[in-house]
């Protein structure tokens, strides 16, 4: 896992410049990602050195960006989906942008789950739901009761002034590392049998 800056330290420029590349990619379509990573890597490239903190400064970060730019954008083998997976998620924890990338830290309990989702919609990066901070979210998921792969849950957002919405999902992967989520107004044909009776013991409907 790469090296981070001590805490109560300032970032070089070359670290938060390639935050803002790592950032970026997220908000980019797939054929345009590998751009980004590949700049993140120049940037903390050009402040590897002995000063940084680590044996070998940020050098891990950078074979890691370089790594998820090689990594094909369709049909990847499993071995390669995997490395993708653990990079990004070292890359998040790196950055400090944990759900980035619809990969998530993992959870150890489902209470932890549901402070990882309220943090990411805080950030505006639950994919395909939020794209924009939320500071004033609060999340409740009163249909959850397991973080294995397959596992469907359901979540009341609440967004101050702007009212409230629901949220059905699906773990893709255990732990909640990866996770598929729908928000309102819903489409029947977009759920399973599964998210639809989510859906319905939230007391929501879809058309």
């Amino acid at each position: 896992m790469p090296v981070t800056t001590p805490t109560g330290a300032s970032p070089p420029a070359g670290f938060t410049t390639a935050k803002q590349q790592w950032e970026l990619g997220a908000k980019s379509d797939a054929a345009g990602q590998a751009g980004y990573w590949l700049r993140a890597a120049s940037d903390l490239d050009a402040v590897s050195s002995p000063g940084v903190p680590g044996p070998t400064g940020y050098a891990p970060a950078v074979q890691e960006l370089k790594g998820l730019s090689t990594v094909p954008e369709t049909d990847a083998s499993a071995a390669q989906q995997a490395t993708a997976q653990a990079d990004t998620l070292a890359l998040n924890s790196f950055f400090d942008t944990d759900g980035l990338y619809g990969v998530s830290a993992p959870s150890d309990s489902t209470t932890q789950f549901v402070t990882t989702i309220q943090q990411e919609f805080r950030l505006g990066i639950v994919d395909g739901v939020v794209s924009s901070p939320q500071p004033g979210a609060t999340v409740t998921c009163p249909i959850l009761t397991s973080l294995a792969s397959g596992s469907d849950f359901g979540c009341e957002i609440r967004l101050g002034a702007s009212g409230s919405s629901m949220l059905v999902g699906e773990m893709e992967a255990g732990n909640g590392t990866s996770f598929f989520t729908e928000s309102g107004p819903f489409h029947c044909v977009a759920l399973d049998a599964g998210e639809e009776t989510v859906l319905r013991d939230l007391g929501g409907t879809c058309t």
